[in-house]
């Protein structure tokens, strides 16, 4: 591993390891690193030790070791030595590299190796193949559930605070919308609690357009509905998009890089984001209960489901595809779901700009029953962020 070969270096200060208090439960590797002659000789020796006592007694007094040794040795070679300090939490291994070099007392950052153990795989309405009626049946459906379960009733606040905060012009586009229905009803809620009118584009890699221009055709003065007619990845909705971006049950469905990616574009476009996804792994038990509970609730409600469809009925009552799909990647929705301290990993990697704040956690709803994990990034307060 040379030293040359690490992306994207960022010199910061100092400062202490986050996340102490997993300390007992964490692993530490010193890896000093140096070129000689053609090739790369790395050490590798494994400490499990408290974090704030490796970090101030071990590094320093190895510095020192190191320079006596370099100087009496190799006095003509000035290369840099590295060490890195990975620590596993929760499945994720977060890297930080310090500059030993002259005893410099500044860490660099060489990214992070993300080792999450969740399921990388696509649902199957993911997939190009995956028939445009299912998919659009199983967002109706999911609608439905958000709607009547009231599942993301904590995001209103949340969203409320960042339109008044901010100062943002009150429109915001969904980079998920599905079906678009729960887009019409969240936006109503949440243009009453704001006391004026709502703007929403709907975006979404599969678009549901027929669907998208019944939803823009329901009366409501308060909430104007903007399909935006072609498929758009979130990354492009991100681009030409301006303002305030959002995801309900949609952040699950990316990799750790395409997240990162979102964040990048984000930062760099002066964008807003608002993410919410209540998909959970930390129970897993509980998380299948729920999945196996879900295929009732959608069997006996298939007739309620906005807008009403024979073929709805068909594929849920007489050829049973619609709740198998619904139990298939229900249960894979929640083996890819984030958790929050892997959403910070993410952001670890992604310095912000001076002013810019990124808030993960879970918000609980239905006593506790279920969970909802929020990442809210946002610019400075005086930032202008468009409309």
């Amino acid at each position: 591993m040379a030293a040359g070969g690490f992306d994207e270096m960022h010199a910061v200060s100092e400062r202490a390891i986050p996340h102490a208090a997993a300390a007992e439960k964490s692993t530490f590797f010193f890896i000093m690193v140096c070129p000689l002659s053609n090739g790369v000789h790395s050490r590798l020796l494994a400490i499990r030790d408290n974090p704030q006592l490796f970090f101030s007694r071990n590094i320093y007094r190895g510095t020192g070791l190191f320079n006596h040794f370099r100087e009496r040795f190799l006095p003509n070679m000035d290369f840099p030595v590295f060490f890195r300090l990975e620590k596993r939490i929760s499945g994720c291994t977060v890297s930080r590299r310090h500059d030993l070099s002259a005893g410099r007392k500044h860490t660099i950052f060489s990214g992070m190796h993300l080792n999450m153990k969740r399921y990388t795989g696509r649902e199957l309405h993911e997939h190009d193949w995956f028939p445009a009626l299912w998919r659009n049946q199983l967002t109706d459906f999911l609608s439905f559930f958000n709607i009547f379960s009231g599942i993301y009733e904590p995001a209103l606040k949340r969203m409320q605070d960042l339109l008044a905060e901010l100062g943002m012009p009150p429109v915001y586009t969904d980079l998920c919308a599905g079906c678009g229905l729960y887009d019409w009803w969240f936006a109503r809620k949440l243009a009453r609690r704001l006391g004026h009118g709502l703007r929403v584009r709907l975006t979404d890699l599969y678009p549901s357009l027929r669907r998208w221009r019944e939803v823009a055709d329901l009366r409501d003065d308060m909430v104007e509905i903007e399909p935006v007619e072609r498929s758009m990845p979130a990354r492009a909705a991100l681009e030409c998009q301006e303002g305030l971006h959002v995801m309900f049950s949609g952040l699950h469905h990316f990799s750790p890089e395409e997240i990162e990616e979102m964040l990048r574009t984000a930062v760099g476009h002066g964008r807003t984001l608002a993410f919410f996804d209540y998909a959970q792994r930390t129970r897993p038990v509980w998380e299948f209960l729920m999945t196996l509970c879900a295929l009732p609730f959608m069997i006996l409600t298939a007739p309620l489901v906005w807008k009403f469809s024979w073929k709805r009925l068909l594929f849920t009552w007489i050829l049973p595809v619609l709740p198998l799909l619904l139990f298939v990647d229900g249960w894979l929705s929640r083996m890819r779901a984030y958790r929050p301290e892997e959403l910070r990993a993410i952001l670890d990697r992604l310095p912000l700009p001076a002013g810019w704040r990124a808030e993960t956690g879970r918000d609980p709803v239905f006593l506790g029953t279920a969970l909802v994990t929020y990442l809210v990034v946002r610019p400075p307060s005086g930032e202008k962020t468009g409309g």
